[in-house]
């Protein structure tokens, strides 16, 4: 086995944020962003949604094109 620091393969990661509760303020995904975040530390492909967010479903077919 050789020394040194290894390479591991490329992954398409997909993080769905999917509280949908509104009180008086919106919740910010903090901790996906955190994971999101290290994933992408590591060479990562990262694509997160957050269902508060979104008003249509345009963001979902432009996520299944980068799925495939």
């Amino acid at each position: 086995m050789k020394s040194g620091k290894w390479k591991a393969k490329t992954m398409k990661v997909l993080l769905i944020s999917a509280n949908t509760e509104q009180m008086n303020m919106s919740v910010l995904p903090l901790g996906i962003a955190c994971v999101a975040a290290a994933a992408q530390n590591t060479d990562h492909d990262v694509k997160m949604i957050n269902l508060m967010a979104q008003q249509d479903s345009r963001m979902f077919l432009e996520i299944s094109r980068w799925l495939m």
